[in-house]
């Protein structure tokens, strides 16, 4: 059976981060590698505080992206 509530990306930055957004209780949570960050704005506000540009920008990008991938390929389930 296929997940169907995550998109990722892999290899974000020179440090390859894997980044995750899933869908969870109702809200998209997103993580790095194997850790839970919290919501896109809690993981924009991580990024901020631990990376610079412009590596922090393409984290935040990654994880936007996954979050809209993820709000495509739900809606798409519901129909």
């Amino acid at each position: 059976k296929k997940i169907k509530n995550i998109a990722y990306r892999k290899n974000c930055t020179a440090k390859r981060k894997t980044i995750f957004a899933a869908y969870l209780n109702g809200e998209y949570k997103i993580f790095q590698n194997e850790y839970l960050v919290g919501t896109l704005q809690e993981y924009e506000q991580f990024v901020n505080q631990r990376f610079i540009d412009p590596q922090a920008s393409k984290l935040k990008q990654a994880a936007k992206d996954c979050v809209e991938q993820l709000q495509k390929k739900l809606s798409t389930n519901k129909t």
